[in-house]
């Protein structure tokens, strides 16, 4: 876990919660530690929480978004917990938003990776 992040696996997939926003030195330390550790074969259903980002640099969309291809690559899901208006906005204006699947629960994020069975 770093200072601005923490993982946590659970039975239902991997959940990193962002803990404040993000600035281009959190995104370069985030680039730095996903380039080092990100397996994406260890995380079949990824959770990126955002409830507590409120402004976030654009380079960390690029990462999201890196981090979801390699996800999706394999096989497995990518879901943003709450966003806030910032970032939905942002996702929007670039085209982004619908790459994603949005939800403002994290128990309808497990009641979705239920249903789908996989």
């Amino acid at each position: 876990m770093g200072k601005h992040w923490k993982i946590e696996k659970q039975d239902f997939g991997t959940v990193l919660t962002v803990l404040h926003d993000w600035d281009l030195d959190i995104a370069n330390e985030f680039l730095a530690f996903s380039e080092e550790t990100f397996d994406p074969a260890q995380h079949k259903h990824f959770i990126f929480d955002l409830h507590k980002v409120s402004q976030v640099d654009s380079m960390v969309i690029g990462i999201i978004i890196s981090i979801s291809k390699k996800i999706k690559k394999n096989g497995g899901k990518v879901f943003l917990l709450k966003p806030s208006e910032v970032v939905v906005n942002l996702l929007t204006d670039i085209g982004l938003l619908s790459y994603f699947q949005v939800f403002p629960s994290l128990d309808e994020i497990v009641k979705t990776i239920n249903l789908s069975g996989k």
